[in-house]
This record gives structure tokens, C-alpha cells and sequence, in this order.
């Protein structure tokens, strides 16, 4: 396909950057890959069917893997990985790693963090955010900086159910028996607090 302003674009597969004009240092391979790109955008990479379908003028972004990144439009850095990873994602800065991983029916949030097979797959506007696990935080749709990890940590079946709280921590589910560490934790305290 000739662009009327293109630098160093790849797109292979069938309708792959269909809709696109130009951009620069753009790769997609996959049957209706980048699909909708516009004019501008630089340094995507895409691998996979529908990949960054939407993606217009963002910068940055990897997605691998059956519609990662399908919605992401005008937003950068973001690392979207296995099927429907970041389906839904809008926002700015995520990564995304595991299937049905960010992968909300509306997700504007940024700066999220979910590694594991549904990882955040709730989050909506939610900012922040950190889960490593098969379904950790999967039920986090708002607030900040939660952190879940293991196994369903921060879901209903864990210590503490997760979803438009902020600042908290959660590791594991409830059938987790023992907590160990080799050392004492310390907790720090700011003067204010007493």
C-alpha cells in the first residue's frame, strides 16, 4: 500500500493499515491489523488480528495477540500482550500481560500494571494499579495505587475485596494458610499520624 506520507511503515495481512496515510516507523502484521490508523503515529508495533485496530496517532505502543490494544487510539506506551489484552483500553501507559488482561468493557485509566490471565480486567478509570496473578484485581474498576497479588488477590474471595478503594495492599486469596518472611517487617510512621 502507497502512503502519502509514509516513512518506514510495515503492515502485512489482509485490510492490515487499511485506513492509514502515513506515520513513521509503524509495524503491524495481522489480517485488519491498525485497521483505522490515520495520518500520524510513530513507532507502533502490532502482531496479531485486529492489533491496535483503532490506534490513530498514538506513539509507542506494542500489542501482540488477537485484538490487543483493539481501542487504544491517540495514547502512548502502552504494552498490551495475549488475546483481547487491553481490548477496551483507551488510556495512557499501561501494560497489559495475559489474556482478557485490562480488558474492561470502558477502561480510560493509565499507568496500570496487570500480568497474569485477567489481570485488572475491570479496571474503568482507575490509575495506578499493580496485579501479578490469574485474575488478581480483576474486580478494581476505580481508585489508585492498589496492589494485588497471587491468586484472585484483591477479588471477592480474598482478605480484602478490592474495587474502588486506594493505597492498599492485597497478596493472595483466602485459601492461603501461612504467611512467612525471614526478617521482622518494619512499619514506618510520619509524625502526623500521632
Amino acid at each position: 500500500k502507497l502512503l502519502s506520507s509514509d516513512v518506514d511503515n510495515v503492515f502485512i495481512g489482509q485490510q492490515a493499515g487499511e485506513n492509514r496515510t502515513g506515520g513513521i516507523d509503524n509495524t503491524f502484521v495481522g489480517a485488519y491489523a491498525n485497521y483505522n490508523g490515520s495520518a500520524t503515529g510513530c513507532c507502533n508495533t502490532g502482531f496479531g488480528k485486529s492489533t491496535g485496530y483503532s490506534l490513530t496517532s498514538g506513539v509507542q505502543n506494542t500489542f501482540v495477540g488477537r485484538q490487543a490494544g483493539y481501542s487504544v487510539t491517540t495514547t502512548n506506551d502502552n504494552t498490551m500482550i495475549g488475546h483481547n489484552s487491553g481490548l477496551n483500553s483507551t488510556g495512557a501507559g499501561n501494560t497489559y500481560v495475559g489474556s482478557y488482561s485490562g480488558d474492561a468493557a470502558s477502561q480510560s485509566g493509565g499507568f496500570n500494571t496487570g500480568i497474569g490471565r485477567a489481570a485488572l480486567s475491570a479496571v474503568s478509570s482507575g490509575t495506578y494499579h499493580t496485579a501479578l496473578g490469574y485474575n488478581a484485581g480483576d474486580e478494581i474498576t476505580t481508585g489508585t495505587n492498589l496492589t494485588a497479588i497471587g491468586f484472585a488477590a484483591g477479588s471477592g474471595s480474598s482478605p480484602r475485596h478490592m474495587t474502588t478503594n486506594s493505597n492498599e495492599i492485597v497478596i493472595g486469596d483466602n485459601s492461603i494458610v501461612g504467611a512467612y518472611i525471614r526478617v521482622a517487617w518494619t512499619a514506618t510512621s510520619d509524625a502526623r499520624d500521632k
